[in-house]
C-alpha cells in the first residue's frame, strides 16, 4: 500500500496517554517532517537459521514448535536442536546416542519444510556457554522456560539472562502455547539506538501483527530534585522538556515503519511494571525489548528492566542485544 509524505504522522499513529503524565502537550504539537527511509524489514526478509535449546520438557518443546513456526514463515534454511548436559565429563556414546535420537524425534514431528534442514546437536557443559557455542552462526536463538539438564536446574530467566550476555543474535523465551502467528506485539523502547533494531525484530517476528512501540516517561534525576527541595512547577517544565523529546523521537520511529500496524503510546510509572501492565491491557502475546550492554559487575549489581521484564511478563519475550 502507497504512502503519502506525511501519512507517517496521521494523527492516529501516535496516541499520548493522557492519565500518564501531568501537564498537557499542545494539540498542534508536531515533530519536525522526517523524509520517510527504506524500511527497516522488508515482507520477504529471511531468518536464515535458528537454534533450538532443547531440555524435552514440554515447555521446551512448546518453544521448538514456535521455533518452527518461525522457521515456515521466514524460510529459515536451518533449524537447530541443542541439548546440553551439565558437567565436563564424556558421556557414554549409548547415552549421546539415546539423546541424540530423542531430539531427532521431535525434530521430525515439527514438520519442517523440506527446504529447512534441521540439525541435532548433543553438547557437555554449561547451558548458556554451550548454547551460545553452538548459535554462533544462527540469526535466532529460541528457548522455554523449563527448568531440567539444559539450565543445570537453575530457573530459566537465570539462562535466559547468561544467554543474553552471550549472544550476538536475539533470544526468544516462549512461555505461551504456539497456536497461531503472533497477533499483537508490545515493543518496549527508550529512545536510544536500540529502538529501530528492536522495531525491526518485531516486524520480522511478527509481521502481519499489530505493533505498539511503548515508552515509559522518566524526568532525569527527579528523585533527587525532590529530594533536594527543587519546586514543582521547575520538575513539571523538564517534564514537559522529556515529553516533547520523547515525541519527538516517536516520530522519528514510526517514519521507518513500514505500514500502518504500528503504533505508539507514552506512559508514566515504574518501568518494568508498566511495561508487563501494558501488555495484559492489549493482551500482547510476545514483548519485545532491546537492553543496553553492561559488564558483569553491572548485570549483578543493578535492577534491569529486562529482567523484570523476563521474570513477571506471562507473554513471550523477546530480547534484541544491543551489537544486532
Amino acid at each position: 500500500m502507497s504512502m503519502n509524505r506525511h501519512s507517517a504522522f496521521a494523527p492516529h499513529r501516535f496516541r499520548f496517554e493522557e492519565a500518564a503524565v501531568t501537564g498537557a502537550l499542545p494539540e498542534t504539537y508536531k515533530a519536525p517532517f522526517v523524509e520517510k527511509r527504506p524500511a527497516l524489514v522488508r515482507g520477504g526478509q529471511h531468518i536464515h537459521a535458528l537454534t533450538i535449546g532443547l531440555d524435552f520438557s514440554p515447555n521446551s518443546v512448546r518453544a521448538a514448535r514456535r521455533a518452527a513456526m518461525l522457521a515456515r514463515e521466514r524460510a529459515a534454511r536451518r533449524v537447530s536442536l541443542v541439548h546440553v548436559r551439565p558437567g565436563k565429563r564424556e558421556m557414554p556414546e549409548d547415552e549421546v546416542e539415546s539423546m541424540r535420537l530423542r531430539a531427532e524425534t521431535i525434530a521430525r514431528e515439527l514438520a519442517l519444510p523440506p527446504a529447512t534442514h534441521a540439525h541435532v546437536e548433543v553438547r557437555r557443559g554449561s547451558a548458556a556457554a554451550a548454547l551460545a557455542g553452538a548459535a554462533e552462526r544462527s540469526a535466532l536463538v529460541v528457548i522455554g522456560t523449563a527448568t531440567n539438564q539444559l539450565a543445570q536446574h537453575v530457573p530459566a530467566m537465570s539462562l535466559a539472562w547468561r544467554l543474553i550476555a552471550r549472544l550476538r543474535c536475539p533470544l526468544l523465551v516462549v512461555r505461551e502455547r504456539p497456536s497461531a502467528p503472533y497477533r499483537q506485539v508490545a515493543v518496549a523502547i527508550d529512545l536510544s539506538k536500540r529502538d529501530r533494531s528492536a522495531l525491526q525484530w518485531a516486524q520480522l517476528i511478527a509481521p502481519e501483527a499489530q505493533i505498539e512501540l511503548m515508552h515509559v516517561l522518566e524526568v532525569p534525576f527527579e528523585g533527587k530534585m525532590r529530594y533536594a527541595g527543587v519546586k514543582d512547577r521547575v520538575i513539571e517544565k523538564y517534564r514537559m522538556n522529556a515529553l516533547l523529546q520523547a515525541v519527538d523521537s516517536m516520530e522519528q520511529l514510526l517514519a521507518y515503519s513500514p505500514s500502518d500496524n504500528v503504533t505508539s503510546r507514552i506512559f508514566d510509572g515504574r518501568i518494568a511494571s508498566r511495561i508487563v501492565d501494558r501488555t495484559r491491557e492489549v493482551d500482547a502475546d510476545l514483548v519485545v525489548v532491546a537492553p543496553a550492554s553492561k559488564t558483569a559487575f553491572e548485570r549483578w549489581l543493578l535492577p534491569s528492566v529486562t529482567a523484570s521484564v523476563m521474570s513477571e511478563s506471562t507473554r513471550d519475550v523477546l530480547v534484541v542485544p544491543e551489537s544486532t
